[in-house]
């Protein structure tokens, strides 16, 4: 089953604000940390592989929110 991009992202995230969304990309950098480092660890491969596509949603998470807050910057400064 194929899902459109649009369709992946959390709704949440349309209806917050620059702030929010700030705080947002900050959280989930110290998540994306903090799974990278369990990568290393000996878990069992179900457990590796949820905490792949854990940090794989978060990475694509995290792009949606930086593409977001650009757009909201140039949005509110356009002379920039």
């Amino acid at each position: 089953m194929e899902i459109k991009p649009s369709l992946r992202i959390r709704p949440v995230y349309r209806m917050i604000n620059k702030s929010e969304i700030n705080e947002a990309i900050r959280l989930i950098k110290l998540d994306i940390e903090e799974l990278e480092r369990e990568l290393s660890g000996k878990y069992p491969s179900i457990v590796m592989d949820a905490i792949e596509d854990t940090l794989n949603r978060y990475k694509y998470d995290l792009g949606y929110l930086e593409r977001r807050l650009t757009r909201l910057q140039k949005y509110n400064n356009p002379d920039n």
